[in-house]
């Protein structure tokens, strides 16, 4: 083999070896790839020490940048506090010092030049037509309108601009005519007012201050309800409507006020109290939007003029705001505090979001001109109500129950989660007895025991003025009972779990309450049927266990709540000296006729954490169903639950639609011509055959199913306990129209008058008169 080829000095070449076989290609080849990679690792050697040196630098900034965000973030907030014109008018100032600064001068015979070319350019380009306003801006205008949204104005253009285009944004589907009150703004820059389409401007001769131009503009007003809005708001998506629908929630209201929020979101007032001195709390100030202790309508002291509406008929009654307090301030508490005399409360509705740039008009510090009349006005306003405020607390005395005086009973309510009324016939039944409660004057407070808000499934609670509390607000059952325990005059446990995991903390911790257990249902005596149908108990439970642990509860428990009649006597048999009472599921009716033609197929509905409802579906598909179809080939169900298992999810055919959850059932009971319950064991009243009823469906159902309703057979509904009697009745009520209607209205008129929302709210009164004589 050759010699190596020697590099000048001496030395091997980067790509010579000493090797004597170096004559090999593909020794060659990997000689090369060789050097190749370490001339790549070199590289990247080189790189990755940049890198890392890159990478030191920008950890430096970003310390430095954490190190300085307390200030960005202060600078910031404190920016998005300014009203947005001023924001604008400071922008505007300084670019023009700085277009000043670099322009060259302009002579006043060619400044002339360009302004004529200008108008001759827009004069022959400008398309003529229907007048919208200089500003473009169009305001929706009732002939008849429901709300006069009244906004008096002084000079702050940019902050009434910016209202106005929230009131075009955001108006809702209420009827309105929108009225701004020009208390002698400067009329030049009014003028922009002025091209707004739609609005009706009433002007004041002199400048009369915010409370007398409100009088004034109110006499202009056609409206059964007059809306009081500064100019410095802008309103949110949603918040007109929220507030007339308050006036239908709470038919004694006199007044609705807004949820007042910053610029950036926190909360400014969210309903306001007045304390025993005439002095005044924006309650809720600085609290997120969304904290559960602002987040239900309730009754206040007062809430604040930038955002109140308030019936017509009442503020004529009034005269108006008091001129005592002219020309502002405490003239909103006065007038609240009047209405309120009068029976006609005044309602906070946090739905009512409205953003206000607080301070616009007068600002903040009441030692300057206009704001001092704050301090004024809080001693005209205690002279004239001294002998009212003598019942209320010293100012930040217990907050939490000044914020709604008027509550003089407190019920809480401890369910094993939230409620999901479209997922299970518990929580459509619990939601519906806080609704009776409420009917019997109490207050409610609602807390999952696993403490979880699970939303969408609050709002629901909220909108009905219903305290939803959890976490991250409240840690543990125990701090909140703790904090509130004392409070409360019934506290209701819901289902076996939660009485014995919170029973012991209630006694300790709510001295005065007394206790009410909820059974739903009795779990041990499903337990029993379903080992006697299935020869076992789903989940493994031992239902004589479970039989005791359920006796306990209504032993520890004042008084004990079922839902059928027939387990009424077993656990007065069980248990002499406990007291049961029967409090059945709950239904509103819908209000719509109810006829069989366009109606097809059967419909199964049920929550399927619940194994009745599981064995149900399989009994009706694999023994009923085929003879049906035997009978009508063409007959399908539709089984609709949430927690559907795999299972029965493969049952699916073209005679069995399966569905799962459905978010919206009253499409599908609008559609059903039979709904069927072919339960072969359970307890309690079963909410699918309520449901139904209440939707006026005919329904098909065992005995099991009907037990402790009160429906007959034949009359309210028709029961079968094996699969021919039980598919002859299907087909039956699916062939005869007039069967059907009979069945119908029948079932649906025992629904109303066994399980109306208008009976449980008689029977919980006489339930709470015997907790608590």
């Amino acid at each position: 083999m050759a010699t190596n080829q020697a590099s000048g000095d001496g030395e091997p070449t980067p790509t010579e070896h000493t090797d004597p076989d170096h004559g090999d290609p593909d020794l060659r080849r990997l000689t090369r790839r060789v050097d190749e990679l370490e001339a790549r690792l070199r590289r990247l050697t080189a790189e990755h020490g940049f890198a890392r040196a890159h990478i030191e630098r920008l950890q430096q900034q970003f310390e430095e940048l954490r190190d300085a965000q307390p200030s960005l973030e202060h600078a910031v907030a404190k920016v998005k506090r300014i009203p947005a014109g001023v924001q604008r008018r400071v922008r505007t100032a300084r670019m023009r010092r700085a277009i000043d600064a670099e322009l060259p001068e302009v002579s006043a015979a060619e400044l002339d030049r360009r302004r004529k070319i200008v108008e001759q350019f827009v004069a022959e380009t400008t398309v003529t037509g229907p007048h919208a306003g200089g500003s473009g801006l169009v305001l929706p205008v009732a002939d008849e309108p429901l709300v006069s949204v009244i906004i008096p104005v002084h000079n702050a253009i940019d902050e009434t601009m910016a209202c106005l285009r929230s009131i075009a944004k955001h108006a809702g589907s209420a009827p309105i005519e929108v009225i701004v009150a020009n208390d002698e703004s400067d009329e030049a820059e009014f003028a922009e007012v002025r091209d707004v389409s739609g609005l009706t401007v009433v002007d004041n001769a002199t400048n009369l201050g915010f409370l007398r131009t409100c009088n004034e503009a109110a006499k202009s007003a056609q409206g059964r309800y007059l809306w009081l809005l500064n100019s410095d708001t802008e309103i949110t998506e949603g918040a007109l409507d929220a507030m007339v629908a308050t006036f239908e929630q709470y038919p004694d209201a006199g007044a609705v006020g807004s949820m007042l929020v910053f610029p950036d979101g926190s909360v400014q007032e969210g309903g306001g109290i007045v304390w025993s001195d005439a002095s005044a709390w924006n309650y809720g100030r600085g609290l997120e939007a969304d904290h559960p202790d602002i987040g239900y309508p309730r009754i206040v002291d007062y809430c604040s003029a930038a955002s109140l509406m308030v019936r017509r008929d009442l503020w004529e009654e009034l005269g108006g705001f008091d001129t005592a307090f002219s020309p502002a301030y405490y003239e909103d508490t006065d007038l609240c505090m009047q209405l309120a005399e009068r029976g006609h409360p005044v309602v906070y509705q946090p739905a009512a979001q409205v953003v206000h740039h607080e301070g616009a008009s007068y600002g903040t510090d009441v030692t300057q001109e206009g704001k001092h009349h704050q301090v004024l006005n809080q001693e005209t306003f205690y002279r004239k109500w001294s002998e009212q405020l003598r019942t209320r607390r010293p100012n930040a005395a217990e907050p939490l129950l000044e914020r709604e005086r008027t509550v003089t009973k407190r019920a809480l309510i401890i369910d094993a989660r939230m409620l999901t009324p479209d997922q299970d016939s518990g929580s459509l039944r619990m939601l519906n007895t806080l609704r009776a409660l409420q009917r019997n004057g109490y207050k409610c407070t609602f807390v999952p025991q696993n403490m979880m808000l699970q939303r969408p499934y609050d709002e629901p609670l909220r909108v009905l003025g219903v305290e939803v509390t959890a976490r991250p607000y409240v840690d543990t059952m125990e701090s909140f009972l703790r904090a509130r325990g004392p409070e409360f005059d019934i506290v209701l446990l819901s289902r076996l779990e939660v009485v014995e995991e919170q029973m012991s903390r209630v006694q300790r911790l709510c001295p005065r309450a007394k206790i009410i257990y909820d059974t739903v249902d009795l779990h041990f005596l499903r337990q029993v049927r379903e080992e006697h149908i299935t020869g076992a108990v789903s989940g493994g439970f031992d239902h004589v266990d479970t039989r005791d642990r359920e006796l306990a509860a209504v032993q520890a428990a004042d008084l004990t709540l079922v839902c059928s009649t027939a387990e009424v006597p077993l656990l007065e048999a069980l248990v002499p000296d406990a007291a049961i009472e029967v409090l059945g599921n709950i239904h509103d009716v819908p209000d719509a006729e109810v006829v069989p033609v366009g109606r097809d197929g059967l419909l199964f509905v049920g929550g399927f954490e619940h194994p009745p409802n599981i064995d149900a579906v399989r009994w009706l598909v694999a023994d009923i169903m085929p003879l049906i179809i035997a009978e009508r080939s063409g007959a399908t169900v539709h089984v609709v639950g949430s927690k559907m298992p795999p299972d029965l999810l493969d049952l699916a055919s073209p005679n069995v639609q399966v569905h799962g959850y459905v978010e919206d059932l009253d499409p599908l009971y609008d559609a059903a011509r039979v709904c069927v319950a072919p339960l072969r064991f359970g307890a309690g009243v079963k909410g699918k055959i309520t449901q139904a009823l209440a939707h006026g469906v005919p329904t098909v159902a065992t005995s099991i199913a009907v037990e402790g309703s009160g429906f007959v057979d034949g009359e309210h509904l028709l029961v079968a306990d094996d699969p021919a009697t039980f598919a002859d009745a299907c087909v039956r009520l699916m062939a005869d129209d007039a069967a059907w209607a009979d069945v119908s209205a029948a079932g649906q008129a025992a629904l109303v008058e066994r399980f109306g929302f208008e009976q449980a709210v008689r029977r919980v009164a006489d339930i709470i008169a015997i907790v608590s004589p």
